[in-house]
Parts: C-alpha cells; structure tokens; sequence
C-alpha cells in the first residue's frame, strides 16, 4: 500500500518539463549616431533554451525599410539560428530611430489552436543626412509607359560621384541626367509599356566612387494596370457605419457603367449607380443579420469596359 502511494505522489508532484524557450544573446541593439544613407546591417543570435523543438513560423517589421532573413526555421534544444536585418536609411528622416521585429515561434507539442509565442527584437539609432533622395520611395500606378525624376542631394563640401545607375528590372530604365548644380543628380526613371500586369515591387541602385556611400538603394513600386482597367476607390471598405459608398473609374476619364453587383454573404446589400458616366458608384449597406463584425467580398461587373470584374472586400465591426 505505502509502495503504491509513493509511486502515485511521484507522479503528481514530478515537474513538468520546461517547455521551449527562444532566447536572444542581445535583444536589442543600439548602433548609435550614424549618416543615413548605406544600408544598416545587423544580425541577432536566437537560441531554443527550453527542453523541446520549436518552430520559427513568422517574422514581420513594422517598416517597409526593412529587409529581414532567418538562417534557420527549425530549432531543436540548444540550437541557434541567425536573424538578419538591412535598413535602408536612405529613406528615413533625421532623428532617433527604433525597428523592431516580431519572430513568432512555437514549440513541438503546443496546441494547433494555440497562438504562437513572440519574441521582440529591436535595433535603434539616431540618423543624420548629409546625401538626400526626393522623392524618398518612386511610385507609380499606370495603364501604359510612364516616367518621373529622383533627385538625389549632397549637402557636403565635395559631393559624390556616381559612377552607374542600375535598376532591378528589364523593364524599369534608368539614366543618370547631368545636374543642374553641384550637389544635386537627378535619375529619369522610366517604366516600358511592355512591363507585366501587376505590382512590381524593385530597387534603383545607385553605385558612387565615394566610399562612405559605395550603394544607394532607392525602393521603388510600380503598379502596371491592365488597358482600359477599372479602379475601386477606396480599394476595401472598411465601415464605421453601417453603410459605405465605393466609387469606379477608368484613367483618362474614359466612361464606366456597372452592370451588377452581388454579395453573397447574407445580410449585406449591394445597390449600383445606372448608366455611364465617368463614374460608377455602389453603396454597401450591411444589416444585423450580418452579424456585429464579419468580412464579404462584393462583386462589380461591368458593361463599360465590357467584360471587366473588380472584386471589393468589405469590412465591419472590430
């Protein structure tokens, strides 16, 4: 009997095992007063101080400045992988500056429904400029070829000398202008007709003799819309109300007409503007048969362009 009850008081009171710990050797890093302009490199060691595998599943910034890598997913006890982190500088302001990234992970035996566990990493410093970009990110949104200007700025006594201009795409051309005074460069920037449908996320790099500014790299989006292309204004509704109104509309002014628009989802309603004009307009109206908060997807077909569909998501509640 007392043999009995010692085994059963052994099993009640043995600890658990510790459960998978991801650890950083620095969790943050300040790399101080720097000028603004090379990428700022850093990498972080994470390591599984706990008892059981874990699984790295997302790592996610705040800043669209930010390049982020992982050496390696999968950790079991006691293994390490690499964070890595490139800021482009050159797009951020003067001043204090802290990036942090979110490594999502979660152990072997954790629940499907379980959420994942969060480690922060932060890099900080303080940026000054003395080479400038205007503007700091191009962007374009066009049906055919398109073109605009970078001007890039050296506020110090000698400016750099660029030696090339190099776009990431066939189908983004670049040409370095001569610059109307010292100090300023200006890049055309160009994008082709032929360039694929879609959004073209790319980088402009600008390559220097000055070594302090070896690599410029100037981030650049370009959405190639298909001819004749009808766009939703806004994109997605998100209502605060219980209603919200979606405007369509073709580059050049050209006509649109709205031929239907469905929700499948019950308790939101869809109404269509009629006829052509150089705006078509629908009004979402979402009842409580829909729910306190939810998402649908509104269908838009259209008679002018013939043939054209833009699905519109729409929102409400929290």
């Amino acid at each position: 009997m007392n043999t009995m009850l010692g085994v059963f008081l052994a099993l009640v009171t043995a600890p658990a095992a510790p459960p998978a710990v991801l650890t950083a050797d620095q969790a943050t890093v300040d790399r101080g007063e720097i000028k603004a302009g090379p990428m700022l490199k850093q990498t972080f060691r994470v390591t599984n101080t706990g008892a059981e595998a874990v699984s790295i599943t997302k790592l996610e910034s705040g800043c669209g400045c930010v390049r982020r890598s992982v050496s390696k997913n999968d950790l079991k006890p006691g293994d390490s992988a690499e964070v890595a982190i490139d800021v482009n500088t050159l797009t951020q302001p003067d001043g204090p500056h802290a990036w942090l990234l979110k490594l999502q992970h979660r152990p072997a035996s954790a629940a499907k429904t379980a959420p994942d566990e969060v480690l922060e990493l932060r890099l900080t410093a303080k940026l000054s400029h003395d080479v400038t970009v205007s503007p700091p990110m191009v962007s374009i949104s066009t049906e055919v070829e398109a073109a605009t200007t970078v001007t890039l700025t050296d506020s110090r006594r000698t400016p750099l000398t660029v030696s090339k201009v190099v776009s990431s795409s066939p189908h983004l051309a670049v040409k370095l202008r001569q610059p109307m005074k010292p100090g300023d460069l200006i890049v055309d920037v160009a994008v082709a007709a032929e360039m694929p449908v879609g959004t073209h996320d790319e980088t402009l790099t600008v390559y220097t003799t000055d070594p302090a500014y070896a690599e410029l790299q100037i981030p650049a989006r370009i959405v190639k819309r298909a001819k004749n292309a009808v766009t939703a204004h806004p994109e997605s509704l998100d209502l605060i109300d219980t209603a919200g109104l979606v405007q369509f509309r073709r580059a050049g002014a050209k006509p649109v007409a709205i031929a239907s628009a469905e929700c499948s989802t019950a308790g939101v309603t869809v109404t269509a503007s009629s006829g052509s004009g150089t705006v078509g307009t629908i009004k979402v109206v979402v009842s409580e048969k829909a729910g306190a908060s939810g998402k649908a997807d509104v269908k838009v077909k259209f008679t002018e362009p013939e043939g054209a569909e833009v699905v519109v998501p729409v929102r409400w509640g929290n």
